[in-house]
């Protein structure tokens, strides 16, 4: 575990305030179980386990909590796994490739003879796991795949998750506190996870762990008033492709058929919404929709889409460092550069600046184009377009394709739920949209679902029916056949990206022999 290694002998080696200079309290802090003590009114509505830890959720008065009670572990067990790891950190001969855990436990066992170790095998495996995990406190919260996002806004206060199966009751405060060392000393643990360099001169950072958990956090109270705070947004531990989304009913499968058609037309498509709508899930099922004889290059700040196809060329963007030669490199840059590498489509995660008028000459150059766009309604997303920072020209605007637009709403029953609330197309240079597909919310159900009234209403298949030489009969049997590809998809659960890209590129490859 050369890793663990040199992430304590950089902690103990660091010189900025907030060093991890107390490597004791902070091992004490991790092999402490968290304990969670019922109320006499509590009551239990959801528990289940994470590995050996159980977690309750409770209503207590007027609130519910998210409750952790991890397995029990003897104080001289505890006491002799921070021996044994002063010892791996002072041995300067260490073997790198060396098992850290399996070291731990073979020492333990010579070392412990008081105590019937055998007793507590799996809860020192388990809390070993914590250790080595790098997430600290957060070790249960981060391996339940319930758990959405974890969150702390500062020392003192309860760390707070946002919990999939209870999303009607938001964000859940936990039985997890922590004082300010021990929230500093966790911020600056997340950073090295995530790669980052954290310290008051660079007081914030963000990025993806190695596990693929994304991460936003402050140090101290250089920019943050209440002082360290971070966001740990889950991954999820499968990635939701398109044939989940048509069985969850975000998308309705006429929509997807008609995407999927669409798409093959190198469009520009927009994907709007608010925060936590689903924006980046549905733009990375959408792009497994292409078969993977096409190359996709990809431009984000945090890497999320994690496409399965071949020729997939992800960039991510360069902040500034310092130093004489580190140069910021931003989306517009890469944007710019991703035109010379021969490219079919050309995606990017969040537009927000500039880099919209590259998406757009792309789009002139038929690059097949699609972002994610933050906003609240189809027609705010329009209007932003054309205003700085974008600063869209009118007429460039009009090479825009769809506008899909995602809401978060709640049904009684269900919770949150996530939705295409709409697909609308551009009207010329105008502001005039011509909304193709709309989501009615009393019966949770995507209008139109007919062939019909879908190519009656669609001013983008009418312009394929010109610029093409093609009949109705002839896109309305496209669209059917993708309509039926979509539902072998569903009837034999092909639902993981491999599966279905596989399935996608030989659907495209029969039709070119046929």
């Amino acid at each position: 575990m050369k890793l663990f290694k040199n992430l304590f002998l950089r902690i103990k080696s660091e010189t900025h305030t907030y060093k991890l200079n107390r490597i004791d309290f902070y091992l004490e802090n991790i092999l402490r179980p968290i304990e969670y003590t019922p109320l006499s009114n509590d009551e239990i509505i959801l528990e289940y386990g994470v590995e050996l830890a159980s977690i309750k959720i409770v209503k207590r008065k007027n609130e519910v909590l998210y409750t952790v009670n991890e397995p029990p572990l003897p104080e001289n067990i505890r006491n002799t796994i921070i021996q044994i790891i002063h010892k791996y950190i002072k041995d300067i001969n260490v073997n790198p490739n060396e098992n850290l855990g399996n070291k731990i436990l073979t020492e333990l066992y010579k070392e412990d003879k008081d105590t019937d170790t055998s007793k507590f095998m799996y809860a020192i495996e388990y809390y070993i796991n914590k250790l080595l995990s790098g997430y600290g406190v957060l070790y249960p919260l981060v391996n339940d795949d319930y758990v959405e996002e974890i969150s702390c806004e500062a020392p003192n206060i309860p760390v707070a998750v946002y919990h999939s199966l209870l999303s009607e009751y938001k964000w859940l405060n936990t039985n997890i506190v922590l004082d300010q060392l021990s929230l500093n000393n966790l911020v600056l643990m997340l950073s090295k996870k995530a790669g980052k360099y954290l310290s008051i001169a660079f007081p914030y950072a963000e990025g993806l762990t190695e596990e693929g958990h994304r991460v936003a956090i402050t140090l101290g109270h250089e920019i943050s008033y209440r002082g360290s705070s971070f966001v740990l947004r889950r991954k999820p531990s499968r990635i939701l492709t398109i044939t989940d989304l048509i069985k969850n009913n975000t998308i309705s499968i006429l929509e997807a058929a008609y995407m999927m058609y669409i798409l093959e037309y190198n469009p520009f498509i927009i994907i709007t919404g608010s925060v936590a709508t689903g924006k980046t899930t549905l733009l990375r099922a959408i792009l497994t929709l292409l078969p993977d004889n096409v190359k996709i290059i990809t431009i984000e700040d945090t890497p999320e889409l994690q496409l399965p196809h071949t020729h997939w060329d992800p960039l991510i963007t360069r902040k500034l460092l310092g130093g004489l030669f580190n140069t910021k490199i931003d989306v517009y840059d890469l944007a710019r550069f991703a035109l010379r590498r021969r490219g079919d489509y050309l995606i990017i995660g969040e537009v927000r600046g500039e880099e919209a008028r590259v998406l757009a000459q792309a789009s002139v150059l038929g690059y097949g184009v699609l972002t994610t766009f933050h906003a609240d309604s189809v027609q705010s997303a329009l209007s932003r377009l054309t205003l700085p920072p974008i600063s869209l020209d009118e007429r460039v605007k009009s090479n825009i394709w769809l506008i899909v637009h995602l809401r978060r709403a709640y049904r009684k029953g269900q919770g949150y739920i996530r939705r295409v609330s709409e697909i609308s197309e551009p009207l010329n240079a105008s502001s005039s949209l011509n909304r193709v597909f709309f989501w009615d919310e009393n019966e949770d159900k995507h209008y139109p679902d007919s062939f019909d009234i879908l190519i009656e209403n669609s001013i983008v298949l009418k312009r394929i029916l010109k610029n093409k030489n093609v009949n109705k009969e002839k896109i309305r049997e496209e669209l059917e056949r993708r309509l039926s590809f979509l539902k072998y998809l569903i009837d034999n659960n092909i639902n993981t990206q491999k599966e279905v890209l596989s399935n996608i590129t030989n659907f495209y490859n029969r039709m070119v022999r046929i």
